[in-house]
């Protein structure tokens, strides 16, 4: 039963309730012990649907930090923010002299020859123009018929 009250303790509870209220007021009074209950299980039902509300929005709370943590995460793994910092401070960088870089030591030569490499590079073959025609290695003659020939054929 309630409370661990055997029948014979609720016996004496209820017989000692008569004696003290009297027969006449009794029902009065149980009817007030069961508002009483019926106000508390309404106040425990309220407060127990009140904390599991407060229970979900920490619950919702955690998860949106969470969330807001990983996205923070992905927008650290952006590339296109981390070719904007490298810009920057290639900027800044050229901008301000003493802070950059020393230039790479020059490529020595690739030759077998021992020596000092020369400082100056080795001046590029000129290039003809894209557009001009091929000059070929022997001069061209032309044969009876008005062909032209590469020299030591025949017609």
């Amino acid at each position: 039963m309630f409370f661990d009250i055997g029948g014979t303790e609720l016996l004496v509870i209820v017989i000692v309730t008569i004696l003290v209220v009297g027969p006449k007021d009794l029902p009065k009074l149980l009817r007030a012990v069961g508002q009483f209950v019926g106000k508390a299980r309404r106040m425990a039902g309220e407060f127990q649907t009140q904390f599991n509300a407060a229970l979900r929005e920490a619950e919702r709370e955690a998860d949106l930090e969470d969330a807001s943590k990983s996205i923070a995460d992905l927008k650290s793994l952006n590339p296109v923010t981390n070719i904007k910092d490298e810009i920057k401070k290639s900027i800044e960088d050229a901008g301000n002299p003493a802070a950059a870089k020393p230039a790479p030591k020059a490529i020595e030569s690739a030759s077998d020859e021992p020596g000092p490499a020369s400082a100056e590079p080795a001046p590029m073959p000129l290039v003809e123009a894209p557009d001009a025609e091929p000059q070929p290695e022997e001069p061209i003659k032309t044969g009876a018929a008005g062909k032209q020939t590469p020299s030591g054929e025949g017609p």
